[in-house]
């Protein structure tokens, strides 16, 4: 699917966000999964640091830039 705009890539890197599942027992057992999910949720809240930039959003920026990159509090983050 290709993206016509940059609200549709917005809405979608917030789509991904609100439906991001963690298996707590998984992240919190083992830190491989654990790595690999902060990954992910690290990538996807740079992707919405990009955005908030562009469009001079400092409040939002700050708040995103606290909590990435993600080392162990995906909850937190999310």
């Amino acid at each position: 699917m290709a993206l016509k705009t940059r609200t549709d890539a917005l809405n979608r890197i917030l789509d991904d966000l609100e439906a991001f599942d963690i298996n707590l027992t998984q992240y919190y057992s083992d830190l491989e999964p654990q790595g690999v999910l902060d990954d992910i949720l690290t990538a996807k809240l740079n992707g919405l640091l990009a955005f908030f930039e562009t469009l001079g959003q400092s409040e939002l920026v700050s708040h995103v830039e606290k909590v990435i990159p993600v080392h162990g509090n995906a909850l937190e983050a999310l």
